[in-house]
């Protein structure tokens, strides 16, 4: 039997497999030959994650308490987060309310804790996000956190990889507009035979003088 897998289960799966791959580089041989995973967390690591606790604490609860913000996060969440009346788009006060929240991480140091330390980041490691993400999914939603549609103090950020990477000087000057919330970049996905399956996508796109045509 096959069951939907939603964007934050797959998620989910991709940072408890990057988690457990940073695991198996501490794999140890015992006497009996096997191999022995050393699941201890670096105490940095339990030590950055109490800080972030103490911030959530003293910077983020107070704002989720206030004016109701709760409703964004409770039974009401989806009414409270879509505008009905205007096509099914975000409410804006609710993305208002992200942008304080990940403007407040920014400024104390976390938003970018994963992205290089040239855009402002720490390098954090495959592992560090995977136990922090776990962490954070551990509290249950509130503004620290919300799989559901990936808002995080500590911000997964693949668009800055992927224009760090591959993106020309024009796109990667769009990095820290992508982060501050200047520019907000999106990529076509599902199709109607085949869903969101990006690896097979059947959609082409050719650059022509003044425009992109796209066929499929």
């Amino acid at each position: 039997m096959f069951h939907c897998l939603t964007w934050s289960g797959l998620l989910t799966l991709i940072e408890r497999a990057a988690c457990f791959a940073a695991y198996a580089d501490n794999a140890k041989k015992t006497t009996s030959g096997r191999t022995a995973l050393d699941f201890a967390l670096p105490a940095d690591l339990v030590a950055y994650l109490s800080e972030l606790d103490q911030f959530i604490a003293r910077e983020i609860k107070p704002i989720e308490e206030a004016d109701d913000n709760i409703r964004f996060f409770d039974h009401r969440r989806e009414w409270a987060r879509t505008d009905f009346d205007n096509g099914g788009l975000p409410r804006h006060e609710w993305e208002a309310l992200l942008r304080k929240v990940k403007n407040l991480a920014d400024s104390a140091g976390h938003l970018r804790f994963a992205i290089p330390k040239r855009y402002g980041g720490k390098d954090g490691s495959n592992l560090w996000m995977a136990v922090i993400r776990e962490h954070f999914a551990s509290r249950g939603l509130g503004l620290h956190n919300d799989l559901q549609n990936e808002h995080s103090i500590v911000g997964n950020l693949p668009l800055v990889t992927m224009l760090d990477r591959y993106g020309r000087d024009d796109q990667k000057a769009m990095i820290e507009g992508s982060i501050t919330g200047k520019y907000r970049i999106t990529f076509g996905l599902t199709e109607p035979e085949h869903g969101s399956d990006a690896t097979h996508m059947e959609t082409t796109g050719c650059r022509q003088p003044a425009m992109v045509s796209l066929d499929g």
